[in-house]
């Protein structure tokens, strides 16, 4: 009987009977033209645009995709998080994103009750039945939060409901009369209209439907991530959880309107009609029926053989198998990965009596240290408890203000997780707000992979967490020059809970204390559950409002999905601005609409360029993580290959038949067409970043083999290229453009144009002389590029971490401003292979001096060792490829490893 219920109840149905439900509220409700025959993306926009005022705000909907619907639902529900299937069945994974999003707006629908303009109704046309299992799911999903396992589980109680008692009586053999489906359904007014209206709609229902909107802003509620469905209307949801580690990838679909997405539940196969189909074929069916049994007989005989023989072989198996186990010697070891955890425990199986060694951590001279002895001094049982308790809170960068903490850890469990945005000073930060604190989510949850089952060795009382978070007063999540990205962070044990207040002036501020956060929480090897400190304080700020990052893209092509990871980097060490130096001389891989030759000519390869979605999506990730993208593009020259087709490029050097000599060596005319084709240049930069306070104009000069008169050639670019990036800004010009700093920006003429203005510094002199950078601007780059310097095709120079940490001479550049500082990587030898090593943990030794440079450390200490390295293994966690600063046994041994490193 069990295994009939089940294969009744399987998902596989359910999902069936649900997508049928769907199609015909979509059919007969939504748009009776449409007579869909599947769920595809059509279906999904009709719904939509019903919701068009109240969900979408009139955003234009036909360019929509599956995953733009999903970020629309989860501003409304932040905890609806729609879990990844297998990547190779994509079009599964596509009709599971309709199908829980059309459910969602079924259910805004049916909660809808008091809009009089909503055009979206359960209409006399839909079957009782249909109507009945709509009402069942509203009314579970009204007293839950919305999660994807909450919808399904809404939805199986539906579906048992309605169709449970009759499956269940079939199967007992009980006999009934045959009635039609609208027949087998009681209880249902065949006059309600509209789902809202539950009375009519359901009288037989032991809860009225009310209308029950959930709240629009998370910060008016307190949203359990963690949550139980077990109430009077849905008995058979049972015990759920949400998985956040399970989170959806971020990625792009194209479809069509009319593209089927998703498999089409096909019908049941009908029975075949065993008996005779008269009474006068009775004789020719007797005879049939002798032959077949003697058939079947014959067909039994040797399925009894062949499961005989069968056993006769799995038991001969089985004896080997205990004799060769029985042959093992008393030395065998076997590795244990118990409950699903990191934590690899080796025991002895065989030999009686041998002791099972314990491993604790000793806290000596400020560091933790792995010992198997019982030692007269302070010890802990896991290293995460030893590192806070021993050597503190290993936070990276080192905030720069007030640090208080006590000496006493909580454990904690995301199964009772809390969070309460507060204050909210817009409605865009809210949005952002909460795609930051999702991914905060992320991370935490990747730390607790232990299931909490057959734990014995609990000795700390599980305490829940509440997160409440206060932005202040700035309405744009957007970074800006003049944004205060401080933050404050105070941690307090009251009762059963400890309590996370994290607050600041703007989103970005917010989003770097919960960058923070996120590591004072640390897994406790021991338990299995997350540990942090009872009561701390930290306040916060940066030292320089530019903290960037460049990467080249034009000397090699990077992949999207490595600066997406190279985002990832940025955010953990609270770099906040991603310089994308996307074409150099050697290529042009950015598509512009306007300008198409550029990609045509000076693109590697058709499949080696970024489109205007792909810089897009790296813009909205960058946001959420409190990151500028500053793009450049190399110009007036030299421009390469890229330009060659336009009439105003020249090259300096000919040969005899006046082609140029090194295509490399092409540049731009200063001519009025040239200015007009870069205001075009410049307009489309501006629209695809939205940055409009920050903008680099390059104007690059390095040396190339013959290439000549390059200086001459420049002449006036720079007052030519203020005024047009004026007029590509709506008038207003940048407060800081950028530029790299030569020394042709020493000539009057250019110096009365730049004056004030930002200037990228690579090549630093000591005092080169009187006012040398006085009237600028300055980002300083010198001592922290990250690339090779090439000689002859060859890396002869490779600068470590504890260098680029170390190097402290530009605090002494006079400047009419230190703006701050950007670490470079040119791509002459990088690839998707190399460039997490190439990138981190250097780059992650320059967010620490750019952040908390008057307060952090002057030189590479042994306390910076212990930090960094804390920090590159968070970085691992989150798929970052970091290279490591020394061997492992280092990480678990460090004082042996730091006895010669200076205090």
């Amino acid at each position: 009987m069990q295994e009939l219920l089940a294969k009744h109840f399987s998902n596989e149905t359910v999902e069936s009977k649900w997508a049928d439900v769907l199609l015909s509220w979509i059919n007969n409700c939504v748009n009776p033209c449409l007579d869909a025959k599947e769920l595809n993306l059509q279906c999904l926009l009709d719904v939509i645009k019903q919701h068009d005022r109240r969900m979408c705000t009139k955003a234009n909907i036909n360019a929509f995709s599956v995953d733009d619907v999903e970020a629309i639902l989860r501003r409304r529900y932040p905890t609806l998080t729609i879990r990844n299937l297998t990547r190779v069945y994509d079009s599964k994974y596509q009709f599971k994103k309709l199908y829980i999003a059309i459910t969602v707006f079924l259910f805004e629908a049916c909660m809808n009750e008091t809009s009089k303009e909503a055009a979206i109704e359960i209409c006399k046309r839909l079957q009782k039945h249909e109507l009945q299992m709509i009402l069942k799911v509203c009314q579970c999903l009204k007293a839950v939060d919305m999660t994807e396992l909450n919808i399904e589980a809404s939805i199986k109680a539906a579906f048992m409901d309605t169709y449970g008692p009759a499956i269940t009586k079939k199967l007992e053999g009980k006999t009934e009369p045959k009635k039609e489906p609208d027949e087998e359904i009681a209880g249902v007014d065949p006059s309600c209209t509209k789902c809202g209206t539950a009375k009519d709609a359901a009288k037989t229902s032991s809860h009225e439907l009310k209308t029950l909107l959930p709240p629009r802003e998370a910060k008016d509620s307190e949203l359990r991530i963690r949550s139980r469905i077990q109430t009077d209307s849905c008995p058979s949801s049972g015990l759920l959880e949400m998985d956040v580690n399970e989170d959806a990838p971020c990625m792009s679909y194209s479809f069509s309107s009319q593209t089927s997405i998703g498999p089409r539940f096909l019908p049941k196969k009908k029975r075949r009609n065993l008996s005779p189909s008269s009474s006068g074929d009775a004789a020719k069916g007797s005879a049939n029926s002798v032959s077949n049994s003697e058939g079947v007989r014959w067909n039994l005989y040797l399925a009894l053989g062949s499961m005989v023989l069968l056993a006769v072989i799995i038991v001969i198996l089985c004896s080997l198998t205990l004799l060769d186990r029985g042959e093992k010697t008393k030395d065998d070891v076997e590795l244990l990965d118990e409950n699903s955890t990191n934590t690899v425990k080796l025991k002895r199986l065989v030999r009686e009596g041998l002791p099972v060694v314990d491993i604790q951590w000793q806290c000596k001279n400020n560091f933790c240290l792995k010992s198997t002895l019982s030692i007269n001094s302070t010890m802990y049982k896991s290293l995460s408890r030893c590192i806070l308790l021993c050597m503190g809170p290993q936070l990276w960068p080192h905030p720069i203000g007030y640090t208080q903490y006590s000496k006493e850890i909580m454990a904690l469990s995301t199964m009772n997780l809390e969070y309460k945005f507060q204050s909210v000073p817009s409605d865009i930060v809210h949005n952002y707000l909460a795609g930051a604190f999702k991914l905060f989510l992320k991370n935490v949850f990747k730390l607790e992979k232990r299931k909490k089952s057959n734990i014995t060795e609990i000795d700390l009382p599980i305490r829940k967490i509440s997160i409440e978070i206060d932005v202040e007063n700035d309405p744009d999540p957007n970074l800006r020059l003049d944004t205060d990205e401080s933050y404050t962070i105070k941690i307090d044990t009251i009762g059963n809970r400890v309590v996370f207040k994290i607050s600041g002036y703007s989103f970005c501020g917010v989003r770097h204390g919960l960058e923070t956060t996120s590591q004072l929480i640390l897994l406790d090897q021991v338990t299995g559950y997350l540990i942090t400190l009872s009561n701390l304080t930290i306040k916060d700020r940066p030292c320089y409002k530019y903290r960037g990052l460049m990467l080249d893209t034009g000397r090699n092509y990077i992949a999207v999905s490595d600066i997406m990871r190279t985002i990832d980097g940025m955010a953990s060490c609270k770099l906040n601005t991603f310089h994308w130096r996307i074409s150099s001389e050697t290529s042009f891989p950015l598509y512009l609409t306007k300008l198409p030759y550029l990609s045509d000519y000076g693109a590697y390869d058709r499949s080696m360029i970024y489109t205007k979605i792909d810089v897009k999506s790296i813009v909205r990730k960058a946001a959420l993580r409190g990151i500028r993208v500053l793009l450049e593009v190399a110009a007036p020259g030299p421009v390469g290959r890229a330009w060659s087709w336009f009439p105003q490029s020249t090259c300096p050097l000919k040969t005899n038949n006046y082609t140029c000599q090194n295509i490399l060596c092409t540049r731009l005319l200063m001519d009025k067409s040239v200015f007009d084709t870069l205001q075009i240049l410049y307009a489309e930069i501006l629209d695809m970043t939205g940055v409009n306070d920050v903008f680099h104009l390059s104007d690059g000069m390095f040396s190339i083999t013959n290439c000549y008169e390059l200086i001459s050639d420049r002449d006036g670019f720079l007052n030519n290229a203020l005024d047009r990036l004026k007029l590509a800004n709506k008038g207003v010009l940048p407060q800081l453009p950028i530029v790299w700093y030569t020394s042709h920006l020493m000539k009057d003429s250019e110096a009365r144009n730049w004056e004030r203005m930002g200037v990228q510094l690579t090549d630093w002199e000591p005092n080169p002389g009187e006012h040398y950078l006085g009237k600028f601007r300055v980002i300083h780059s010198t001592n922290w590029d990250l690339s090779c310097k090439i000689v002859k095709q060859r890396c002869v120079k490779y600068r470590s971490w504890q260098e680029m940490y170390s190097w402290k001479i530009w605090r002494n550049v006079e400047s009419f401003s230190t703006e701050g500082g950007e670490a470079i990587l040119w791509t002459d030898l990088v690839n998707e292979g190399n460039i997490d090593a190439l990138l981190w943990p250097r780059a992650t030794a320059v967010a620490e001096r750019l952040w908390s440079d008057t307060i952090a450390n002057s030189t590479a200490n042994k306390y910076v060792y212990m930090r960094l390295d804390r920090q590159r293994w968070r970085m691992l966690l989150r798929g970052i490829r970091a290279q490591p600063i020394w061997p492992a046994w280092c990480s678990f041994n460090p004082s042996i490893c730091l006895a010669k490193i200076r205090k």
